[in-house]
């Protein structure tokens, strides 16, 4: 054994603690790199998932700048909400009486992007993202059913359709298999992409239905005396429930569904009428009211809204009223944030913004009268007045 051997393992194990060191360190650093890399792949995702979100745009959030237009008339039958608004464009018409155009404007600015060359005459407008889908009457008992390109107004398709009954057509509905509405004792389920119809079913005899709503892969509408449940594969009826007594001539009744209830209003007379709330599973009547000849029904996060000779609130869950008040018209209602907003009569041109808890009168604002009442888009509210004039305003909690 060399005699320097201790001096000699004293260097050898100062250099495998050095190398130790090194290797530490290296393993160190790259546990280091490994988790800055991490942090930053993290961060780079968080930053472009944070760019693909759909900001809100400016005008939604900061302001709305108000405009009109003159000559769009106001339209009774035309849509559920009128004007109708999909996305950023507005469908309304211009004319009167059956020379009638179609007009698609720019929501924000008023802006007319086009107007249709054909005119029509008690017609229904719905649209979905590709197209616009119009029913119009051409003769007695035929009707042109058409769809137009959304952003020129070019015709896409059109058929002719002729139906024995002079009964006018529901409200066309955009379901999820098709284009749905009712005509009489009928309903009609159309293509979107052609026009052509799915099917179409008879009901019942003398009878006049409501828009069909679609509820949990059925369709439900109303008669003046029954509820229907109808498959949405082929139009059968999977189930009618009697909800009043049968009568000889039965006008139409008003219908709207909110969660699992179906709450339908019904005139038996000048003075007296009622509303239902029935169950969507099988059309059990849960409660019943009597109320005033009833104009529109409208039901909202747990509140039942029946326009008459006033206004009255009933709870969605047991159909006691909740408030009552004299504003007298003929509009549907409509919401913003915590208020209920209607149009008043003929002679008093104005908005109102009712407390939706309390029924309090909240502000007014002097504008036209209306009897479609005021179409709301997040700031943004729609009228079409009496005065042919559409208006596009501001709303919120202060008016």
């Amino acid at each position: 054994m060399p005699e320097d051997f201790d001096e000699f393992w004293s260097c050898v194990s100062d250099e495998i603690q050095v190398a130790r060191n090194r290797e530490t360190m290296r393993q160190r650093l790259g546990l280091v790199a490994k988790a800055t890399g991490v942090f930053v792949v993290i961060f780079g995702l968080v930053f472009a998932v944070s760019l693909t979100l759909k900001r809100p745009d400016r005008k939604e959030i900061c302001a709305c700048e108000p405009w009109q237009i003159d000559g769009i008339r106001p339209a009774i039958g035309v849509s559920a909400e009128y004007p109708l608004v999909c996305d950023e464009k507005i469908y309304a018409l211009r004319g009167k009486n059956n020379d009638q155009h179609i007009l698609c404007i720019e929501k924000h600015t008023g802006r007319i992007l086009w107007e249709s060359k054909f005119r029509v005459k008690d017609c229904r407008l719905i649209a979905d993202d590709s197209r616009l889908f119009v029913l119009a009457s051409q003769a007695r008992g035929i009707w042109a059913w058409m769809a137009l390109d959304p952003e020129s107004g070019k015709e896409l398709w059109r058929h002719s359709l002729r139906e024995g009954t002079i009964s006018a057509p529901s409200f066309l509905a955009v379901l999820g298999k098709g284009i749905c509405w009712s005509q009489g004792n009928r309903i009609f389920l159309a293509h979107p992409e052609t026009g052509k119809m799915i099917w179409t079913r008879q009901i019942d005899d003398n009878v006049k239905l409501t828009t069909p709503e679609e509820h949990h892969g059925k369709i439900l509408v109303a008669s003046g005396d029954s509820i229907y449940a109808v498959n949405f594969d082929n139009g059968t009826v999977m189930w009618s429930q009697q909800y009043a007594p049968k009568a000889r001539l039965l006008s139409k009744p008003l219908m709207t569904i909110d969660g699992h209830r179906i709450f339908v209003a019904r005139g038996f007379g000048r003075q007296k009428s009622a509303l239902w709330c029935m169950s969507t599973d099988n059309g059990e009547i849960l409660w019943q009211q009597e109320i005033p000849v009833p104009v529109n029904l409208q039901s909202f996060e747990g509140k039942v809204f029946v326009r008459s000779n006033g206004l009255k609130a009933f709870d969605a869950l047991n159909g006691s009223l909740l408030w009552s008040s004299t504003v007298h018209g003929c509009s549907p209602v409509s919401f913003k944030d915590n208020l209920v907003l209607v149009t008043n009569s003929q002679g008093n041109q104005r908005i109102i913004g009712l407390n939706i808890e309390t029924g309090e009168k909240a502000w007014t604002r002097d504008l036209a009268s209306s009897c479609n009442g005021v179409v709301v888009r997040g700031r943004m509210g729609l009228l079409s007045g009496h005065n042919d004039v559409l208006y596009a305003i501001c709303v919120d909690s202060r008016g």
